[in-house]
C-alpha cells in the first residue's frame, strides 16, 4: 500500500510518501469486529433513512454548530 504499512500484526502507520513522517496510526481489526462494526452501521442508516429531511436537517445543523 503506498503510504500505509503494517509494522505490526496489530497496528497500521499512515506514512506520508514524500515527507516519511507518521501521520497516523491505526489498529488492524479482527474480520468478527469489521462484521459487527458493518452491522452497527447498517442499523444506523437504516435508522436515518426513517427520518424526515427536517428531522435530519435539524440533526446536521445540531452537528455543524458542534464543530464550529
Amino acid at each position: 500500500m503506498i503510504g500505509a504499512r503494517p509494522t505490526t500484526e496489530n497496528e497500521i502507520i499512515s506514512v506520508d510518501p514524500a515527507t516519511e513522517v507518521i501521520l497516523a496510526r491505526f489498529a488492524v481489526h479482527t474480520p468478527d469486529e469489521i462484521e459487527a462494526t458493518l452491522a452497527a452501521a447498517d442499523a444506523a442508516q437504516r435508522q436515518w433513512r426513517r427520518r424526515t429531511f427536517d428531522e435530519r436537517g435539524q440533526a446536521l445543523r445540531r452537528l455543524a454548530a458542534n464543530l464550529r
